[in-house]
């Protein structure tokens, strides 16, 4: 049983944290685990903090400042075992955006890749009961905003997405029906609109199902 988690908006800052990326791609296998005994080799440090580019779009273009392959700060080995990347693996300049709690200066990641710690980044990832605008999805609330929150077991729940057990699917409405302030931290989610048969208003998400109400996230 997961405990009560209330509610909390994070904003996108213009910062990011940025990293150094080596890996190897070995051809696809069904159903074959990306592991090192497989062949699939991974390491990500970072070094810093820079200033995020958007383009004219409003998406976030890649960090383009990442130093030449003979600088030092690249990863040579991978961190789960002692293969040593060569010259034809893969070179990834990475960068993960800074979010900020509004009032309280505290920063957050929404990314789970393990390599955000908060030591690594300087701010943790985005406990449950995190809430921010998922701008780049399609579809939009009634406030324009693409509502996504970060459950008990850290699954991000698009609110204003369509439900996979949705009834009236291709059809004009919500499954979840939001009412309240997201920013405010008040929102209460159920099926009071124009909506379809899927659920009770709540979520399920993996292990977790639960729901929304009056700005916080309870197991049900």
């Amino acid at each position: 049983m997961y405990p009560a988690a209330q509610t909390y908006w994070l904003e996108p800052t213009k910062t990011v944290a940025v990293g150094l990326r080596r890996y190897t791609s070995p051809p696809w296998a069904t159903g074959e685990p990306r592991d090192c005994e497989h062949g699939w080799h991974d390491v990500l440090v970072y070094i810093g903090r820079d200033e995020a580019q958007f383009n004219e779009h409003g998406y976030r273009d890649s960090w383009s400042e990442a130093p030449q392959h003979d600088d030092p700060r690249w990863p040579t080995r991978c961190e789960r075992c002692d293969y040593v990347f060569t010259a034809e693996d893969t070179w990834q300049p990475w960068s993960e955006l800074i979010y900020q709690q509004p009032g309280t200066g505290k920063e957050y990641v929404i990314h789970s890749n393990p390599a955000c710690s908060a030591q690594a980044v300087g701010a943790p990832q985005a406990a449950p009961g995190a809430c921010y605008d998922a701008w780049w999805y399609h579809r939009k609330g009634p406030d324009g905003i693409s509502l996504a929150v970060v459950l008990p077991n850290q699954n991000v729940w698009l609110v204003d997405s369509e439900a996979n057990n949705c009834t009236r699917k291709g059809e004009s409405h919500y499954c979840w029906i939001r009412k309240g302030d997201p920013k405010a931290g008040t929102v209460t989610v159920g099926k009071d609109g124009n909506t379809c048969a899927a659920g009770a208003g709540s979520i399920q998400s993996g292990e977790y199902h639960g729901f929304l109400q009056n700005g916080v996230l309870t197991a049900g």
